[in-house]
């Protein structure tokens, strides 16, 4: 073969060869920019679920801590206590697992009627005792819940 064919037969190999390396490491970065951007994804998804379970689990608090001062010696609360609870229950919808949606609508249905419910109708103080224990339950088992849902 004649020395000019061998030169542009190496031309053309190397043009190759480099087009290849460019086209490999550009492959490479698009992965790599698109793994990225899926763990940023995932990131602010487990934050916003982590935060409305935190507030979700706060407020559902203060409704019981209301409630239990209230059968003190403390004002009664009535059903507007409840509505901060309702709100963040709609954003615990947007990002929770149907198991942990599941826990919350009974804690919130456990707080509905421990708002309702009256210590004058209660025979005795275990019963009052009693009733505070099951919100407290029932505060727990969406705990236990959401932490599954974020683990």
């Amino acid at each position: 073969m004649p020395e000019a064919l061998w030169t542009i037969l190496g031309v053309t190999l190397g043009a190759c060869i480099s087009g290849a390396f460019v086209i490999a490491a550009a492959n490479l970065a698009k992965r790599s920019a698109d793994s990225d951007r899926e763990e940023a994804q995932a990131a602010r998804l487990f934050h916003a679920r982590r935060v409305a379970y935190e507030d979700f689990q706060s407020a559902a608090r203060v409704v019981v801590e209301a409630v239990w001062k209230g059968w003190g010696d403390g004002p009664r609360p009535d059903f507007d206590v409840l509505d901060e609870v309702v709100r963040i229950l709609g954003i615990v919808r947007l990002y929770a697992s149907p198991t942990t949606v599941a826990a919350a609508e009974d804690l919130l249905r456990v707080l509905d009627q421990f708002v309702a419910s009256d210590p004058v109708d209660a025979p005795s103080v275990e019963a009052i005792n009693g009733a505070y224990e099951w919100a407290e339950d029932a505060l727990k088992a969406f705990a236990v819940t959401a932490r599954a849902d974020l683990a």
